[in-house]
């Protein structure tokens, strides 16, 4: 090696058995490297930062596709400033998706029961669209809301109003 260069420029594959690590930083805080079964990239030490400076490009995850090819799984669409999920996303039970700066909103599924809480504000069920039904279908007993006994069947069956009369 050249110790007047300020740089090493190499100009061929560097191969490194499993186990062998590529170890960086003065106190080795990243390491990559390779076992029999599997690839590791290791941070010990603050944020692990993966960047693309590129111009309106992504940085693109990609896995086998379950048939011996790759598909695109998750994008970071840098021309659109979008995360784009181009598969389906699995979300254990019990486990929330958070959603807002605040978390003040989340959506979880017990194994049982399904769930929408909301930490503040109010939710709105919107059809912006123009002359489109918006409709809440449960299959079985109809849809029922809490607030006032009031039930609304999703059959054929009448409109029924339980209202408390007021005092």
């Amino acid at each position: 090696l050249d110790g007047s260069a300020t740089k090493v420029q190499i100009d061929k594959n560097m191969v490194f058995s499993d186990d062998v690590q590529a170890q960086f930083g003065g106190n080795v805080d990243l390491r990559i490297y390779s076992d029999d079964s599997n690839s590791y990239i290791d941070n010990e030490n603050n944020d692990l930062i993966i960047q693309n400076d590129a111009t309106d490009k992504d940085i693109i995850l990609k896995s086998d596709n379950g048939s011996g090819g790759l598909t695109n799984y998750i994008q970071l669409d840098g021309s659109e400033v979008e995360t784009v999920f181009n598969q389906k996303i699995k979300i254990e039970d019990s486990k929330n998706l958070a959603i807002g700066s605040g978390r003040d909103m989340k959506i979880q599924h017990d194994g049982s029961h399904n769930y929408i809480d909301l930490d503040n504000g109010n939710l709105y069920f919107r059809d912006d669209g123009d002359n489109n039904i918006f409709l809440i279908y449960r299959e079985g007993n109809g849809v029922q809301l809490a607030e006032g006994n009031i039930t609304i069947p999703a059959t054929s069956k009448p409109l029924t109003l339980n209202v408390a009369t007021p005092t």
